[in-house]
């Protein structure tokens, strides 16, 4: 079926309510975490950063890399797999695009190749770990495990080409 239902019980919303205080204070620390990887991150060849919306703001509740596998010399699936080896916890959230999962197939050969941004951020975005309670240290791991691969990208490749 199309869609889900999204409704939230009685308890979710009383957890909300009870929360609210907290949120500026969890938002604030978030862009902190940002701003860490994006000053550590910004440094790898073939790491960019999603554009911010002109005006926008973000609640920090998701942090994407978007991958050049011709420059970083590794796709963002492969990222994705040797970081397991680090035990980091990434997400392909964006895939497949909306136009191409099962729900929407109908609607699939009238948008596939139509949509190359879509379908280019789809391949190549990695959501990375952000929490309000994550420490620096924790950030400073996930990107030295990021540049540690970046380094090592043949014999990462190799590796899992061989698994």
């Amino acid at each position: 079926f199309e869609g889900i239902n999204a409704r939230m019980s009685e308890f979710h919303a009383a957890l909300g309510l009870a929360t609210l205080d907290m949120a500026e204070e969890h938002i604030n620390r978030r862009h902190e975490i940002y701003a860490l990887y994006k000053k550590h991150l910004s440094q790898l060849p073939g790491v960019r950063f999603p554009s911010d919306t002109n005006g926008g703001t973000t609640n920090g509740i998701y942090f994407s890399i978007i991958i050049d596998e011709s420059v970083f010399g590794l796709t963002r699936d492969q990222l994705h797999e040797a970081l397991k080896y680090d035990h980091v916890d990434s997400r392909r959230y964006y895939t497949p695009p909306l136009h191409m999962q099962k729900a929407n197939v109908k609607y699939a050969s009238l948008y596939i190749g139509k949509l190359p941004n879509t379908e280019l951020i789809s391949n190549s975005s990695l959501t990375l770990p952000v929490f309000s309670h994550m420490t620096d240290d924790q950030v400073n791991g996930v990107c030295e495990a990021i540049t540690r691969i970046n380094k090592n990208c043949a014999a990462v490749s190799d590796k899992l080409l061989n698994e």
